[in-house]
This record gives C-alpha cells, structure tokens and sequence, in this order.
C-alpha cells in the first residue's frame, strides 16, 4: 500500500466520520430545502446522497485493499464515488441559490412561466455540477499520478544503487542488467505517456519506437544503442563485460537517466520537486 493510497483512505474515512457528525444538525434542519417541478429537494435528501456515495467510496477502496491485484478500474469507481460526494455540498447549495434568484425573479416578470425557471436552474446548476465535478476528478488524478512518479523514481534509486554495488563486488555483468533496467523502465514510461504501447517491446522495439517518434535526439539513441549492444554481450558471451565496460554503461545509464527524467517531468507538480532533487543528488553521488 503506498503513500498515495493510505492518504486517500484517510481523507475518505475522514470525511465520513465528519459527515455522521453533522447528523444531529441535519435531523434538525431536514426539512430545509426548495422545490424545483413540484418536487421538494431538502437538506437531508443531500446528507443522504452524500453519504451513500461516500461509503460506496470506502467499499470499493476496501475491495482494492483486499485484492491481491492492483485493479485501476476499482480506484477510478472509487474516485467518481469520492468526487461525486465532494461535489454534492456546493452542488446543492448552488442549485438552491438559483432557484430561489429565479423565483424571486419570476415574481416581478409574470410573462416567464414557472416551468422554464425551473429548466433553465437545472441547466445553470448542471453545468456547475459538471464543473466541480470533473475539477475534482482531474485533482484526483493528478495527485494519484504524481504518487505514481514518486514511487517510480524511488525504485530506480534503489535499482541503480544496486548496480553501483554490484560495480564495485566486480559482478560487472550483473551491474549492466540492472543499470539497463532502470533506462529500459524509465524509456517504457516516456513512450507510455506519450500513448505509444509498448507492452510487447523489447530494448530494440522501444529505440525503434524512441527514433520513429523523435523523442530522443541522435545522441540519446546513440547511448541508448550502445548500453543496449553491451547489455547484450553481458547476456550472451561469457566474460565480455570488463570494469571499463560496466562503468561505462553505469555512467551513460546515469547521463540519460537524467535526460530522460528531464522529458517525463517537463509538465511535472511542485510538490514533486523534493523527491526530483533527491533523486537527481543520489546519480551524482554514484557518478
């Protein structure tokens, strides 16, 4: 379970403890609300909805909790729950507010009918509906993606720091799997974000892909060519991989590392920009 996740958790539980706390208050005003076509819309209607959603949110946030899978179609069921929930509160305050800035209008200009009132508050109030709502779920996402970034730029910490170690036991073939597993992971996420698939693909199949879609510039396939050519030789000739060769690789796997990550963060978040420098410290230290 990641950072990301515990918080959502957190926040979801949070504010269904905080909306069983409202209550008694909303027992009290119940039957507050406005009429819109006859029917009567009231404050407890929207506590209700509220915390319907928000306990759907915690269901399906449980079956993620519980699968041994993570399932991305649960966390986007649970998000719409969550964001729909968030929304409910300004959605119907907002809709009050208009219905009742139109029938106040309506009083002083007879030639409106009531019924075109009401259709044009259910437009105006959609469209803020729509507005919130999807405001939320890109919030939503973007902060679940960043999450993402963060855990991924940890793991190629540590898999980069396990080829150093493994430069320096003098496991030099080992030392050029895992600093080309790190580029390969890294090469994979660009073309990703870039709607390229490469799920199928190999270290030939993503510089093809790289080259074809002008992601990286001649040099950069180069050094991706050649890293490439070296891992290869680590794999099939015995004794092919020297300490020159795998600190080489290490140093040009770090050198379009950076690159890389450079490209995949251009349109990054602030707050990603601790764990940025971080990780950018960490290939210094190792070059």
């Amino acid at each position: 379970m990641d950072d990301f996740f515990k918080t959502k958790v957190g926040f979801t539980i949070g504010l269904l403890a905080a909306v069983f706390a409202f209550k008694p208050l909303v027992d009290a005003n119940s039957d507050l609300g406005f009429s819109i076509f006859k029917i009567k819309i009231t404050v407890e209607y929207a506590y209700l909805f509220i915390t319907a959603f928000l306990g759907l949110a915690v269901y399906f946030i449980s079956l993620q909790f519980a699968s041994s899978k993570h399932v991305r179609l649960l966390d986007k069921v649970s998000d719409t729950c969550y964001s729909i929930a968030l929304a409910t509160p300004p959605v119907f305050i907002a809709f009050w507010l208009i219905t009742e800035t139109l029938t106040f209008i309506g009083q002083y200009v007879s030639q409106i009918p009531e019924t075109l009132l009401n259709y044009f508050a259910g437009i105006l109030t959609s469209i803020f509906a729509s507005f919130v709502y999807h405001f939320l779920q890109k919030s939503i996402k973007e902060k679940f993606v960043a999450a993402e970034k963060v855990q991924e730029r940890k793991a190629d910490i540590e898999q980069l720091s396990r080829a150093q170690e493994l430069l320096k036991s003098g496991m030099y073939d080992m030392s050029v799997l895992e600093s080309s597993k790190v580029l390969e992971s890294i090469v994979r996420r660009l073309l990703a974000a870039k709607g390229i698939d490469t799920r199928q693909g190999h270290m030939y199949e993503l510089v093809q892909l790289s080259a074809k879609h002008k992601i990286l510039s001649n040099r950069e396939l180069d050094m991706l060519n050649e890293i490439r050519t070296k891992r290869n030789e680590s794999v099939h000739k015995m004794d092919a991989i020297d300490s020159d060769t795998a600190s080489r690789v290490l140093s040009l796997s770090r050198e379009l590392i950076l690159k890389l990550d450079s490209i995949s963060t251009s349109s990054g978040y602030e707050w990603l920009e601790k764990i940025g420098k971080k990780f950018f410290s960490f290939l210094k230290t190792v070059h």
